[in-house]
């Protein structure tokens, strides 16, 4: 088993083709995950050959670059981001839409993989499609099984069906945290030998600290106070929002009056019962809704906050509790999964089947801001351990095992 944490001396040379299909749209987070990677193995020309393919044609080295500084730059027009999303959004509901995005992707596989015979195929986003080239896959969550109904059906059943015929093709798996592996061990029975671990990192942009005048920009900007909870994440089940938000309900008046509750993230689905407490809640100014917002913006919103809650069911990282721990900033979590694993003794844990108990963790750490604070030192050294560098170094040492072992 491959892992991040490991010493790695260098990177085999490998050519790699890439499925950038999870760029297209809004970033979410098998999306940053594909791009961050992507942007350090194009830095590393040395090391690896990239090539890449979505379901509109093949790309070379250098449109890949262009292709990732296009992702992550933030959008000089807000209207027209947020009509871009949700246009791809609408598309994702067309009958056969989804279909036909896979057969035209296939296809584009199968022209840039006759054009590089000697390259690896890595699929990011759960499911290969076919391809006669060794193939390593990232499985990032197995939320279809633990959990299923926290998603579309519609999802569950491309995952159902996908991962099983993944895992018998599939060279090498790809998982971000030893209790993911657990998890693909026990659900699938994969021997150990052949699951990688390739944990995703934190960007710099989070370790920078930011000026007084930065942050009176963003208040400014985003309308902002002072004081403020912050939680980031897609408005869908998974989630539990509508948990955090009954336990933020729980708090008492003074701590919502002094700390409202920020939201950041895509819409999802199934949100209807959240959207009532939201729209209670914004009556009272007790919440502000922010949507998805530039990438560029993310780190200022981690550092203004008082505090950083991120209380999902089922993750197989949780990336948004490293990016807060690097940012220096107190964070309550999930206890008994991933999340936990990555917050590494660095956070308030709650049961996030108990509302209670996420209302005393949020009193418990807004209460005491001095001490939780001091407690956010360790937490940034235990934030430099994840490194994209390591994550784009480990996955091209898989990709030679992978080429190796065909």
């Amino acid at each position: 088993m491959v892992d991040v944490n490991a010493n790695i001396q260098q990177a085999p040379s490998v050519s790699v083709i890439v499925n950038l299909n999870s760029l297209n749209g809004s970033l979410t987070g098998i999306g940053r995950y594909t791009l961050e990677i992507l942007s350090h193995l194009a830095l590393n020309n040395k090391a690896s050959q990239l090539h890449g393919f979505n379901y509109k044609g093949c790309y070379d080295s250098a449109s890949i670059i262009k292709m990732a500084r296009r992702s992550g730059r933030p959008s000089s027009n807000k209207m027209v981001a947020e009509a871009s999303s949700m246009l791809v959004a609408c598309l994702k509901h067309i009958p056969g839409a989804k279909h036909l995005r896979d057969v035209m992707s296939e296809g584009y596989l199968k022209k840039i993989s006759s054009r590089y015979p000697d390259g690896v195929c890595w699929e990011p986003n759960f499911v290969v499609g076919k391809t006669s080239l060794p193939s390593i896959v990232n499985i990032h969550d197995l939320c279809h099984v633990r959990y299923p109904g926290l998603m579309p059906a519609s999802r569950e059943r491309w995952l159902n069906d996908g991962i099983e015929k993944t895992m018998s093709h599939a060279s090498r798996i790809m998982t971000i945290s030893r209790f993911m592996k657990a998890e693909i061990e026990a659900v699938y029975g994969l021997p150990a030998s052949k699951i990688d671990l390739v944990r995703p990192g934190v960007s710099e942009i989070f370790r920078y600290r930011y000026s007084p005048v930065e942050f009176a920009g963003l208040r400014r900007k985003y309308n902002l106070p002072n004081h403020y909870l912050l939680s980031v994440g897609t408005l869908e089940p998974r989630k539990n929002l509508k948990g955090l938000l009954q336990a933020y309900l729980l708090l008492p008046q003074a701590l919502r009056n002094k700390y409202p509750l920020v939201l950041v993230g895509c819409q999802g689905w199934q949100h209807a019962e959240a959207d009532k407490i939201i729209r209670r809640l914004q009556r009272n100014s007790e919440l502000i809704k922010l949507g998805y917002v530039d990438q560029c913006d993310l780190p200022l919103l981690y550092q203004g906050a008082s505090a950083f809650a991120y209380v999902s069911f089922y993750e197989g990282f949780g990336m948004p509790v490293a990016e807060a721990m690097a940012s220096g900033v107190p964070v309550i979590t999930s206890a008994g999964t991933s999340m936990e694993e990555v917050a590494a003794g660095c956070a308030q844990l709650v049961d996030p089947n108990d509302v209670r108990s996420i209302a005393d963790g949020l009193t418990r750490v807004l209460d005491d801001q001095p001490a939780m604070r001091r407690h956010c030192r360790q937490a940034v050294q235990v934030s430099e351990g994840y490194s994209w560098k390591l994550s784009a170094d480990a996955l091209l040492k898989v990709a030679g095992l992978a080429r190796t072992n065909e």
